[in-house]
């Protein structure tokens, strides 16, 4: 299913992930998001606040994670060897690393 027709918000994002609480609960064991991030071409206040809202919902949850950020790739957290290896975006940066 894709996101088309759907409003994009906090809400919509947390009932595509809820399966994730739904195992928790069935079983009773962890949840690790091993790849998650927001493509480079997105807007960046779009891009702050998903990350954002992610983050708000691992902590919530209890959930582990690990943001993808390839460089050299669409979902960059440091630019490339060629750009001196530097912060692309340091609210998102500030966003995924938040543990509270």
């Amino acid at each position: 299913e894709r996101c088309v027709g759907h409003k994009n918000d906090k809400e919509y994002l947390y009932s595509r992930l809820q399966p994730a609480l739904d195992f928790m609960q069935a079983t009773g064991k962890p949840v690790y998001c091993g790849e998650y991030g927001v493509i480079d071409v997105a807007p960046a206040d779009s891009r702050v606040n998903w990350a954002k809202d992610m983050t708000d919902w691992f902590l919530e949850h209890n959930i582990g994670r690990a943001v993808w950020s390839l460089h050299k790739m669409n979902f960059s957290l440091i630019g490339t060897e060629h750009e001196g290896f530097h912060v692309i975006d340091k609210e998102f940066l500030h966003q995924v690393a938040r543990s509270e």
